[in-house]
């Protein structure tokens, strides 16, 4: 039985790595970055996501920034409360667990248009 777990605490193991090794840089709406006018839904859509790698948002800093809400709030168009809010322009989200994110722009009307 020993020898049963160690084996499993070693596929896992190597899952884990395996994942991370295949880990990468995925650049939110690619050469178009974090604007306004672009369709991230559809642009979503035709990406595959994994546990380990980075979402990287693109943008002029103080023109826009990143905010990390909850569904409701990104149904709503409502920043507050956040998960995590980024303004440096150059932001980067590694995702950690499986399931649905969601951003905005939570500078003027940007959320809304």
């Amino acid at each position: 039985m020993a020898n049963k777990c160690l084996v499993l605490v070693t596929v896992i193991a190597c899952a884990v790595s395996l994942t991370m090794v295949n880990a990468k840089t995925i650049t939110v709406g690619d050469d178009n970055g974090w604007t306004l006018g672009f369709d991230y839904a559809k642009w979503a859509a035709t990406q595959e996501f994994h546990v380990g790698d980075t979402l990287v948002f693109n943008y002029g800093a103080g023109v826009h920034n990143v905010i990390m809400v909850n569904g409701t709030a990104f149904k709503d168009c409502v920043n507050q409360p956040n998960l995590a809010l980024f303004s440096s322009g150059e932001d980067r989200v590694v995702l950690k667990a499986l399931g649905n994110m969601w951003f905005i722009c939570g500078v003027g009307a940007h959320c809304e248009n």
